[in-house]
């Protein structure tokens, strides 16, 4: 048997260095595998991810045209001094009403002496 590498044997550097070629491939397989495993799920991730962004630009995009639209409106709505001149115009109109409402009941209790006249025929009661 042929002395060689530190005491040992041909079959025995052989035998050694099949195992750890073994044990090396093992590991590269192993590696391989996680990075296959994890780097997959990342790319789903990322992918995941790419879709959410996406999705929420869309989001964002149709509540900006919406809060557009909302602005674009306020901008033609009624403003606090019109608003108080709406108000004195109602009041106007109120008392306006509450005038002829008036003048109705005098009109109504002269139209009611006048019946009673024409009823009674010019007699006094």
């Amino acid at each position: 048997m042929e002395q060689g590498f530190s005491g040992m044997g041909i079959d025995e550097i052989k035998l050694f260095g099949g195992l750890l070629f073994q044990m090396i491939n093992a590991i590269a397989t192993a590696g391989v595998w996680l990075y296959v495993r994890y780097g997959n799920r990342n790319d789903i991730i990322d992918a995941r991810l790419s879709a959410l962004r996406s999705d929420m630009d869309s989001r964002l995009d149709k509540h900006e045209s919406d809060l557009s639209g909302i602005k674009g409106g306020l901008q033609n709505s009624p403003k606090h001094s019109d608003l108080m001149r709406i108000h004195t115009r109602i009041d106007e109109d109120a008392g306006a009403m509450r005038r002829i409402e008036g003048e109705f009941s005098s009109t109504s209790k002269t139209i009611d002496l006048i019946h009673s006249y024409l009823l009674n025929e010019g007699r006094r009661q």
